[in-house]
């Protein structure tokens, strides 16, 4: 006999297999479809003592997905009305179980628990809950993407944050739903840039506002790779707005690629003014120079004298000369310090300083 699985008797290429002489076969097996499917009931659908149906005005593709895949599962033909598919088992009804509001939790814990110990059923449920309880948004005092699984109560929360943490997204948060009055709705939130990629990576909506909106997240930067150089050099081109709310209207026009929770992130510990002090700051401090200085130093190497070598072996000094970025006596000068005054990689140039960040940014203007 093959392994039962919390009531589920899994079936074997060519095995027969039976719970005991007076039971029948067990319609419904552990799979990828099931575990959609339940995750679709669990959030929108309605299972009866004789029916399993959906009902969505706005989803037509969820419709067409919900009767082709309940088709294979109830060995039923779908019975469809106006914005709903019904499916007339008994035994597909009572084997799915009681998935209203307040008890599609401990059903799935007790009847289905297969979906929380494979993370490929459990990524599957959670698809098919985010086909019907959840939405992905922008909102001008969240800069970003959030996205948003909607609940009936704590309970179903909590449920839904474990599974996701179980699948690997780090911070997916429980809030009171600040579009309902009751305090019986809440909302479970992911919008960590990283998190947002791993749920983009792993399900496949049926709606295609929403794989839209998911596609939009793959493409985006993640933040841990954005630095405080594409920041400075980003805001520069937008005409160094100061006010968060210009960034924020910029971003959801599509017109810049980082949002204001960046800026306050990488710059601001947390704070857009304080973000925009440090980029005027690196104004001052002409930021432009040392940054392609540093452009130079990854093209060319940490000895500062490869820069010289560099300059010289492809004609850079006479060009230097002849824009008047730096005199004759000045390279003479940041000649001897590169011949005598830098034995080791990466030594600051001490009195050159300024002139050696002019030779620098006319090396890579010139290179």
């Amino acid at each position: 006999m093959s392994p039962e699985t919390n009531g589920f008797q899994i079936r074997e290429t060519g095995v027969e297999n039976k719970i005991n002489k007076n039971e029948a076969f067990n319609m419904l097996v552990p799979s990828s479809d099931l575990a959609w499917i339940l995750g679709v009931l669990s959030g929108r659908g309605s299972v009866t003592n004789h029916a399993v149906f959906l009902n969505s005005k706005r989803n037509p593709e969820l419709l067409t997905k919900f009767s082709v895949v309940g088709q294979t599962l109830f060995r039923k033909q779908p019975h469809v009305k106006p914005n709903k598919i019904y499916f007339y088992s008994s035994q597909a009804a009572r084997e799915i179980g009681d998935l209203t509001n307040n008890a599609w939790v401990k059903t799935i814990q007790s009847r289905h628990k297969w979906i929380l110990g494979n993370s490929d059923f459990t990524w599957k449920f959670i698809e098919g809950f985010f086909d019907t309880r959840a939405d992905l948004k922008t909102k001008p005092r969240y800069p970003g993407n959030t996205l948003r699984f909607r609940t009936s109560n704590f309970t179903n929360a909590d449920f839904i944050k474990n599974l996701l943490l179980a699948v690997g997204i780090q911070k997916p948060t429980i809030f009171p739903d600040e579009d309902q009055p009751k305090e019986t709705q809440y909302t479970v939130s992911v919008y960590r840039i990283k998190d947002l990629k791993v749920v983009a990576d792993h399900i496949h909506p049926k709606s295609p506002e929403k794989q839209d909106q998911l596609r939009a997240i793959k493409e985006e930067d993640d933040p841990s790779r954005i630095t405080e150089t594409d920041l400075y050099v980003e805001w520069v081109r937008l005409g160094r707005p100061d006010s968060s709310y210009k960034l924020i209207k910029l971003y959801q026009e599509g017109q810049t690629k980082y949002s204001r929770s960046a800026y306050e992130r990488i710059l601001g510990e947390g704070s857009f003014k304080k973000a925009v002090y440090e980029l005027k700051k690196l104004d001052s401090e002409d930021f432009e120079a040392k940054r392609f200085r540093r452009q130079v130093s990854t093209q060319i190497g940490k000895d500062e004298r490869k820069l010289w070598t560099y300059a010289v072996n492809h004609d850079l000094i006479t060009k230097i000369i002849e824009t008047g970025i730096l005199t004759s006596e000045e390279l003479g000068s940041i000649r001897i310090y590169f011949e005598t005054n830098c034995p080791q990689k990466g030594l600051n140039p001490g009195t050159f300083l300024e002139t050696f960040d002019r030779f620098s940014v006319a090396v890579a203007n010139l290179a």
